[in-house]
């Protein structure tokens, strides 16, 4: 009974914010279309609204901050596909990963692999670093990728190459990829695999599309440096298995790397 009774506050502070969100939404034509379909989780209105991702509501949010409230990743990937500002910062000082931080994983990891910037303090002088619980999933997350982002601006080297691939950090990957110019000897056939295999698979995970785009774009580097240098080895000739040949000759030709 008594925990019940502590539950029952929180309850009605969740729904009088609620309420008080929605009023915003409706007294402001300006943002209550796309704003509206983000609070019921409706992607066909919110795909119909798509042009007002910039706007605002009267506490400076942006839809994509609000998608992270609500934690859908569908809308999330919807709004930052079509331009969606992912540093953009609230009346708060708080961006879209101040948000995350102290929400889903699942929204940390695809602010992430959009390149959002972790040092940005809010107006309590917070980064979202700051905002997490301590020994938390997210808190490590955003530890790694904080340092990646400090890495790559002071001393990349092809380690940092790895890490931001395995963190899922497309914006990362294609940029140290062009500073580094790493030799087809020292991209390694199974890194492409590990990460490749996300391609052909269904959506199951948050960064599924992350790891796609750096598949790809690691195979069009390798057959780019095939073509410059003539190297003889293809990554498909380097796969020990006829599956794994088939996996990669699939991803070639996905991006067109195959004439």
């Amino acid at each position: 009974m008594k925990k019940i009774l502590l539950i029952l506050p929180l309850f009605s502070f969740i729904n009088g914010m609620n309420e008080l969100w929605l009023a915003d939404i409706r007294s402001n034509p300006r943002v209550s279309s796309l704003f509206e379909a983000i609070f019921i989780n409706d992607i066909n209105k919110a795909r119909e609204f798509i042009v007002e991702v910039h706007n605002v509501n009267s506490q400076g949010q942006t839809p994509l901050h609000s998608a992270i409230v609500s934690g859908n990743k569908d809308m999330i990937q919807l709004l930052m596909a079509n331009g969606a500002n992912v540093n953009a910062q609230d009346n708060y000082g708080n961006t879209p990963l101040h948000q995350a931080a102290i929400r889903k994983i699942t929204s940390l990891k695809l602010l992430i692999s959009a390149g959002a910037n972790p040092f940005i303090q809010n107006k309590q002088n917070q980064t979202a670093f700051d905002r997490t619980k301590k020994d938390s999933e997210l808190r490590q997350l955003l530890q790694s990728y904080m340092a990646l982002q400090q890495e790559a601006e002071s001393n990349p080297s092809s380690d940092t190459l790895s890490k931001a691939i395995e963190l899922g950090c497309p914006l990362f990957v294609k940029g140290l990829l062009t500073v580094l110019k790493p030799t087809l000897m020292q991209i390694d056939c199974q890194l492409l695999i590990q990460w490749g295999k996300q391609l052909n698979q269904h959506y199951t995970q948050t960064n599924d599309n992350a790891y796609k785009q750096i598949a790809l774009m690691l195979l069009n580097y390798v057959y780019a440096l095939k073509l410059t240098y003539a190297q003889p080895t293809w990554p498909t000739e380097l796969a020990t298995t006829i599956a794994q040949q088939t996996l990669l000759v699939a991803f070639s030709k996905t991006d067109q790397l195959l004439k």
